[in-house]
């Protein structure tokens, strides 16, 4: 959904198509093969250019207490994670805090009186609990990142969650929480543990940035 592998000519992504263009124009004229040969190589080319785009999943939070990772997971929540995006992409949680920290450290436009969320509620939980056919379903467990909602069928927008502890009751209760992402490498875990600390003692830390890169 949000990748896309060059499968059989990996090293069409480092040639600039304006310059395949104009090498292949006076030479495919001699060969019917080499025509179809570049052809190819110029369509493959012109997909990798205009889906590089999505291949974007992993989201980084730039913090008072330093840099946290999350890998985003669109196989598990396609929906969800193309939401994140958008939220990220129009600098929705740039300013805001992480202000709860309990069994999970939640974040988003909870309490700001400057931000406001330019997207409509998810209009889908996909989660499913546990009869969920969804056999990519991710649970909430340490490390997880998931949408905080109300009850049902409330579905969420632009709260979400770092599950702190193993939380595997969150997947089915008020209509399940749907985890969209998970905590990249242990310096992440190092901050997201250390910003946890601090917003119980303090009340909050700031996010300074939000951001999606490869």
């Amino acid at each position: 959904f949000f990748r896309f592998y060059p499968l059989s000519v990996p090293f069409v992504r480092h040639i600039p198509f304006p310059f395949l263009h104009h090498y292949t124009h006076n030479i495919t004229r001699r060969s019917p093969q080499i025509t179809h040969t570049f052809s190819l190589l110029r369509s493959l080319t012109a997909k990798y250019n205009s889906t590089h785009i999505m291949v974007a999943t992993l989201l980084t939070l730039e913090t008072t207490h330093g840099t946290i990772r999350l890998r985003l997971l669109p196989t598990s929540a396609p929906q969800t994670v193309a939401h994140i995006i958008n939220l990220v992409q129009s600098k929705t949680y740039n300013g805001t805090s992480f202000y709860r920290s309990d069994f999970a450290l939640q974040f988003g436009l909870h309490g700001s009186s400057t931000k406001h969320n330019p997207y409509s509620d998810l209009t889908i939980n996909e989660t499913g609990g546990l009869s969920s056919a969804n056999r990519n379903l991710v649970s909430n467990m340490r490390g997880t990142v998931a949408v905080a909602h109300f009850d049902v069928p409330d579905n969420g927008n632009s709260e979400l969650f770092i599950n702190l502890t193993d939380n595997p009751h969150l997947d089915t209760v008020y209509g399940g929480y749907c985890v969209f992402a998970r905590v990249e490498g242990a310096e992440s875990f190092d901050v997201v543990d250390r910003v946890a600390d601090v917003v119980k003692r303090a009340g909050k830390v700031d996010i300074h940035s939000a951001r999606m890169s490869e």
